[in-house]
């Protein structure tokens, strides 16, 4: 064998070394570029020292509960707002977009730490249900790797190389040692339910137009609302004859209840509902010797669309307007001189519309 085939043979072997040098190099890089999680976050937070993780400690708080990705991944729209609250030092108010289905969650901690790292695990969640709370605290910094052994002693201590300090890591508060008030995240629909009161115009049952109040209870799930109210209205009078003063003065209330479809825009809510109500009218005579109060009772059916606008925490302005078709017409008469005059019979359909402000619990 040749000296010559010797040199080829080595020569081969470096091109050989090279080139699998160069396809770790290239499959490197392709790691280091693979996308983080598929999260687009808006993050806003106090501006009055609250010490709040920056969106950008968010987005790694969140990279850092997913860990590496084993399986398939959703994206996820998220918008986050932390606002001081009364009962709780902070609440959160976080938005999620999951293929095209919207969800809102409310709650409150007592740090703006503990609260940002209950909203990531909350939005880590929404991309990879598998996604489990790490052993370490929120938004705390991995242990560092240990340093690599000498392969051999030197001969003498090498001077160490000057490096210069590194700036100071911005400080985070430790969590509270209690535990957090903020609930567990949940992968259920959010349940939300309160009170409404609200002043309402009605016009058809009675004899003219008249005002009134209305109060309201609700529960949502998803896009499905469910409501039950009380309205009470005020008198309103019917002539027959004016100059004696003959006719009667009428007031009503009613209860119903009503369910809602309701779809999301942002802030905003609207919808239409359908259900049924039971109206009471009170009748007391007027310019008669024998001025009797009278009652009667009946149903009706209809529909309306509702409106709501969230203004931030547990507050909502709302407005309602629809129209109800009566079941039945009972028709209120008056005994004038031994004779018995109709004064006032309910319209076949009647209109009405509130404006009011509504407070959810939860």
């Amino acid at each position: 064998m040749t000296s010559h085939g010797i040199e080829a043979r080595s020569r081969r072997s470096r091109v050989a070394l090279s080139l699998a040098a160069a396809t770790l190099l290239v499959t490197a890089g392709a790691a280091a570029a693979e996308p983080s999680a598929p999260v687009t976050l808006t993050w806003r937070v106090p501006d009055e020292g609250a010490s709040c993780p920056t969106r950008e400690q968010m987005l790694a708080e969140i990279d850092r509960v997913l860990g590496p990705a084993t399986g398939p991944r959703t994206s996820v729209t998220a918008d986050g707002r932390v606002e001081r609250g009364k009962r709780e030092a902070f609440r959160v108010s976080l938005s999620l977009v999951t293929e095209g289905r919207r969800v809102e969650r409310t709650f409150g901690a007592a740090s703006c730490v503990e609260a940002a790292g209950a909203a990531a695990l909350i939005v880590a969640l929404a991309v990879d249900a598998s996604a489990r709370p790490p052993e370490t605290a929120p938004f705390s910094e991995p242990p560092a790797p240990p340093a690599p052994a000498p392969t051999a002693p030197p001969e003498a201590p090498p001077k160490p190389p000057e490096v210069a300090p590194a700036p100071p890591p911005r400080p985070v508060p430790e969590p509270p040692s209690r535990s957090s008030d903020a609930p567990p995240p949940s992968r259920r629909t959010a349940f939300s339910a309160g009170i409404a009161g609200s002043g309402t115009v009605e016009s058809g049952a009675l004899p003219s137009a008249t005002g009134g109040g209305q109060l309201s209870v609700f529960g949502a799930a998803s896009f499905l609302r469910a409501e039950a109210e009380l309205s009470v209205l005020a008198p309103s009078e019917a002539m027959v004859d004016a100059p004696t003063g003959r006719g009667g003065s009428f007031s009503a209330l009613t209860f119903g209840g009503r369910v809602c479809a309701l779809a999301t825009f942002g802030r905003l809510a609207a919808g239409p509902c359908g259900g049924a109500l039971v109206m009471n009218m009170v009748a007391t005579g007027l310019g008669t010797v024998d001025a009797r109060t009278e009652s009667a009772t009946w149903g009706a059916l209809g529909g309306d669309a509702l409106i709501l606008v969230r203004l931030g925490g547990p507050l909502a302005v709302r407005a309602r307007f629809g129209g109800v078709g009566s079941l039945d017409r009972p028709t209120f008469v008056i005994d004038a001189g031994g004779t018995r005059v109709a004064v006032h019979r309910p319209a076949a359909s009647s209109f009405s519309g509130s404006v009011g402000v509504e407070l959810h619990f939860f």
